[in-house]
């Protein structure tokens, strides 16, 4: 939820309007973001860790859509190459 909202703020401060798509793929995002800490850490843990990792990669993903110059319709490749890198 934290990631969902973090993505939400960015997306509507950056492109001034939130979309069905931001939120799917922020709600993915916001799960990979916490997964190797998710058995360590508690509540705030999580929501810092949503919160963090959802802003880096909104614009990881801008970055690489851009450079690449992909139109990928759920960011699925972006989000998956930001996470990876």
């Amino acid at each position: 939820a934290a990631a969902s909202l973090t993505w939400a703020g960015v997306e509507w401060l950056r492109v001034g309007k939130l979309t069905l798509v931001g939120l799917v793929t922020s709600t993915i995002a916001g799960l990979a973001s916490v997964r190797l800490a998710s058995g360590f850490i508690g509540l705030v843990g999580g929501v810092l860790i949503g919160i963090a990792g959802c802003a880096v990669w909104f614009y990881a993903a801008a970055l690489i859509k851009f450079c690449l110059e992909i139109d990928d319709f759920l960011d699925g490749f972006a989000v998956h190459e930001a996470g990876a890198g």
